[in-house]
């Protein structure tokens, strides 16, 4: 990775992630989670295919695009979303334990993905395993589509309500 490239993209996420807060308010949480995974299903794709038909100096800006756009997918759809989203679907009794189980959790996974990365890429290599990413993110889309209710412009003790009487 080139010096620049590490700059453009710590330019784009550090842009992207206060736009994100903006954006979750506009789309909602269920349609910032849904931009995120698939735009990110599809520059995950663009990518691979990029990769996959050669190393010529327009594919690989495209690659390195891509991979920018997924980066600034995440930080706008799936980082702030995230969070904000966790705090509105517990209810109050179980608010600040889900939280921490959420947190644990969301670091293990994060800590277990920073492991296996580079030994999976070592093994598959790059298109095998970014296909997998984007084929995780449109099972991700399929997840949020049918799992996640919306909680946007709506009080804790409204969504509280909601889940409960769909669990009932």
């Amino acid at each position: 990775v080139e010096p620049w490239e590490m700059r453009v993209l710590t330019a784009v996420r550090s842009v992207s992630t206060p736009m994100g807060i903006v954006l979750m308010d506009k789309l909602g949480r269920r349609g910032s989670l849904l931009l995120g995974c698939l735009g990110s299903a599809g520059s995950m794709s663009v990518l691979v295919l990029s990769n996959t038909f050669g190393h010529a100096s327009g594919l690989m800006t495209l690659s390195f695009a891509s991979l920018v756009a997924s980066s600034a997918l995440f930080e706008l759809c799936w980082a702030p979303t995230s969070f904000q989203l966790t705090t509105e679907l517990y209810p109050q009794e179980l608010r600040q334990h889900g939280l921490a189980l959420s947190h644990v959790f969301n670091y293990g996974i994060k800590a277990l993905e920073m492991q296996l990365f580079p030994l999976l890429l070592g093994v598959t290599g790059l298109s095998p395993l970014f296909g997998a990413f984007a084929a995780v993110n449109v099972a991700g889309a399929l997840a949020v589509f049918h799992l996640v209710p919306e909680t946007s412009g709506r009080s804790l003790e409204e969504v509280e309500l909601q889940l409960w009487q769909e669990e009932e």
